[in-house]
C-alpha cells in the first residue's frame, strides 16, 4: 500500500511540472527537486543501513541490492524520470537561452496539428466505418481515439491534437 502510495505521488509530481512555465517557476521545481532527491537518498542510505545491520549481511551491497528489490522496479522507473525531468528543468533554469541550443522549438520526431474545430467530424467519420471500429480497450474505439486526440492536444496545449509522424526534415 505504501508503494502505491509513493507511486501515485510520483504520478502527481510529474503531471504537477507544467509544460510551459516561468522562470521563477522553474527554479521552485529544481529547488523542490533536488531537495526530494536528497531526502530521498539519505532515506535510501539510511533503509539499506539499517537493512544490512539487522539482516546481519556481510556486504553493505546486499543490503542496497535487498532494498532495491523491495522497493520495485515501476517506482525505480518513475524516480528515474522524475530525476531527469528535474535535470532537464534545471538545465533550463540556470541557462534559458542556450541550454537547448540547436534543438528544434519541439524536439520531437512528430508534429502537431490542432483538430479541435474538426474533432467532431473526425469522429463522425470514424462512425461511418462501422466495420473498422472495436470495442474499448482497443486503439481504433471511438473512445481511444478521443483520448489520444487529448493527450496529443494537451501536448501542445489545446483541446485535441492529431500527431504526425516526421521522416524527413530539412534545416534551414
Amino acid at each position: 500500500m505504501i508503494r502505491l502510495g509513493v507511486l501515485s505521488a510520483f504520478v502527481v509530481l510529474v503531471g504537477m511540472v507544467r509544460s510551459r512555465m516561468t522562470h521563477r517557476d522553474a527554479w521552485i521545481i529544481f529547488g523542490v527537486g533536488v531537495g526530494l532527491a536528497a531526502t530521498g537518498a539519505v532515506l535510501f542510505a539510511v533503509g539499506s543501513r539499517r537493512l544490512t545491520e539487522r539482516m546481519s549481511l556481510d556486504y553493505r551491497a546486499a543490503g542496497i541490492l535487498l532494498l532495491l528489490r523491495r522497493t520495485g522496479l515501476p517506482l525505480l522507473g518513475l524516480a528515474f524520470f522524475l530525476v531527469w525531468t528535474i535535470v532537464y528543468v534545471g538545465l533550463w533554469a540556470f541557462d534559458p537561452v542556450h541550454s537547448f541550443a540547436g534543438l528544434a522549438p519541439l524536439p520531437r520526431f512528430a508534429a502537431f496539428c490542432d483538430i479541435t474545430d474538426v474533432f467532431e467530424t473526425k469522429l463522425e467519420s470514424i462512425r461511418r466505418y462501422e466495420t473498422m471500429l472495436r470495442p474499448v480497450p482497443h486503439i481504433r474505439s471511438l473512445e481511444a481515439v478521443e483520448g489520444l486526440a487529448t493527450i496529443r492536444g494537451a501536448e501542445i496545449g489545446v483541446r485535441y491534437a492529431e500527431a504526425f509522424g516526421v521522416l524527413r526534415s530539412t534545416l534551414g
